[in-house]
């Protein structure tokens, strides 16, 4: 979790990078509730891909996306 999102990244820059999100079905207290993961992924001037960041959030909308960013 949180050593992930605060580990320095490897040198710049990125040449290209994708954002995307997964929607995932989660058990949560007796009930499936769906769950959005967002990924970000970066690809170095070498060619080397790179996941940036990756969150869970309970909607795709501007706002979490503003936050993952």
């Amino acid at each position: 979790g949180e050593a992930v999102r605060r580990r320095p990244l490897e040198p710049g820059p990125y040449t290209f990078v994708a954002a995307d999100a997964l929607v995932l079905k989660l058990r949560e207290n007796g009930r499936v509730v769906n769950v959005h993961t967002l990924v970000a992924v970066g690809v170095h001037a070498e060619g080397y891909r790179e996941i940036l960041g990756v969150d869970v959030t309970t909607s795709e909308d501007g706002p979490g996306w503003l936050a993952f960013f």
